[in-house]
């Protein structure tokens, strides 16, 4: 049976994650990933696809404080205090109050959405435009506006006609990769990579190579997702996060073996079914996930 290796959280959109030995779900999918994004002097959303050393901004969290490390030309990092949060010390925090924002409310733009923000004060900003070299805004997105998920794969499947919201995630709530399916890819690649390249929500071991593909409805105790959407990866998998270099690889490996009319797959989008009275959920390390059902034939595959 599938079971849950490793779950992590990614606080600021396009930068490091942590991983964590629960991961707490609440109507946006994994309370607070990607809660915080970087967006340029016209509030056009920014990801390490352009900018490969946001990859190296890293989140930590210490005395119940979010901090976002900065590094520093042979200097000990700048540690920016993002907010105050609670059971973040395995977990990702159920409830989160900025320390950094400034009392501009912006209109950003992520995938055409436009979403509202807060925007960080002037000291965040000035070093994290210093480190990546232009003119950077750190916002947090603003709970009172929600951002529906990308409906076209939803109305495919079981899910026909519901919503759901999600942060500034690209698209979808979480992502789920099996642990086999990476080393499938490892096996043809000449240097064998993390899976962290990949920036999964949770990885699983104990299924079978790209089982995930058509993984529908998940379950762990009365905690239910769904497969909505394989995963067509960007170019940010072949970014080295340590130094912010890319190179052609995995995704031109990928591409002989798991491309598809939409582009080269690895992983499962997911969608979380929230509980009619709005409490958190929680998936720990080492539950098991029973697989519910499959996706239909129609759905995108490779």
């Amino acid at each position: 049976m599938p079971t849950i290796q490793s779950l992590h959280w990614y606080p600021v959109k396009s930068c490091g994650g942590l991983e964590v030995e629960k991961l707490h779900f609440n109507k946006s999918g994994p309370c607070h990933d990607r809660s915080w994004m970087l967006v340029d002097d016209d509030a056009h959303y920014l990801t390490a696809r352009t900018l490969p050393h946001m990859l190296r901004l890293t989140p930590l969290v210490q005395n119940g404080v979010l901090l976002l490390s900065v590094p520093m030309a042979d200097k000990v990092p700048e540690l920016l205090e993002l907010a105050a949060v609670d059971n973040a010390d395995d977990a990702n925090p159920v409830n989160m109050e900025p320390l950094c924002l400034s009392d501009q409310r912006l209109a950003v733009e992520i995938w055409g959405d436009i979403c509202e923000a807060y925007v960080a004060n002037e000291k965040v900003n000035r070093v994290l435009s210093d480190f990546l070299g232009r003119s950077v805004r750190l916002v947090c997105k603003a709970a009172d506006k929600p951002r529906p998920v990308e409906q076209d794969y939803i109305d495919t499947t079981s899910l026909a006609g519901q919503t759901f919201e999600v942060g500034f995630a690209d698209a979808y709530q979480a992502l789920i990769i099996g642990q086999a399916s990476l080393d499938a890819l490892n096996e043809k690649l000449s240097q064998p990579l993390p899976m962290s390249r990949f920036r999964p929500n949770i990885v699983v071991s104990e299924s079978e190579a790209f089982a995930e593909d058509s993984w529908h409805q998940i379950e762990s105790d009365d905690l239910v997702m769904y497969g909505v959407k394989r995963c067509s990866r960007c170019a940010i998998p072949t970014i080295d996060p340590e130094v912010g270099v890319v190179s052609k690889e995995p995704l031109k490996t990928l591409a002989t073996f798991r491309k598809g009319d939409r582009g080269v797959m690895f992983g499962q989008n997911l969608v979380y079914q929230a509980r009619e009275d709005g409490q958190a959920q929680t998936l720990s390390r080492g539950a098991e996930l029973v697989v519910k059902s499959l996706l239909p034939d129609s759905a995108e595959g490779v």
